[in-house]
Formats: structure tokens, sequence, C-alpha cells
């Protein structure tokens, strides 16, 4: 069987709290709701930068996939240029 709590040894609240706690646990609270609201702006400002630069960084894509068919193609057609050649030679008449 469980003994009982003597009456003095169980949690009470008296009037014997400093005012200075109290202040400082107000101060906290009001210190507690300020950061949240602040951080509420910091992670829209952050959300927005992050989506300029993926808009950024999607066009640079685009470009560097541009230049670079561009790049395959004159490399094709140099290739195309050099397989005409290559075939003009080797059907051109030997001279004995």
């Amino acid at each position: 069987m469980v003994a009982p709590v003597p009456f003095d040894s169980r949690w009470h609240l008296d009037k014997k709290v400093p005012v200075s706690i109290i202040i400082a646990l107000f101060a906290q609270f009001a210190g507690g709701l300020t950061f949240v609201s602040r951080l509420d702006s910091r992670i829209a400002a952050l959300e927005s930068l992050s989506f300029d630069k993926a808009t950024v960084q999607r066009d640079r894509d685009q470009q560097q996939d541009k230049n670079v068919t561009d790049a395959i193609q004159l490399f094709r057609s140099q290739l195309d240029r050099m397989d005409d050649k290559l075939d003009r030679i080797i059907e051109r008449p030997r001279k004995p």
C-alpha cells in the first residue's frame, strides 16, 4: 500500500514567488514571440531568394544546353566535311 504524502511536502502555490522571476518569465515569453514572428519573415525572404536562384539556374542550364547542342552540330558538320574530303581523296585516280 502507498504511504500518504504529508501535506507540507506536496506541491503548492503561495505568494513567495519573487516579482523578478515573474518579470523574467514575461520578458522571455515576449522575446520568444518576437523571435517566432521574425522567423516567418526570414523564411519568406529565403524562399524568395531560393526561387530567384532557381530561375537563374534554370536559365543558365538552358543556355548551356543550347551551347552544347550548337557545338555538337558544328562538330558534326566538320566531320561531314572531313568525310567528304577523304572520300574524294580515296576516289581520286592514282598516278602511276
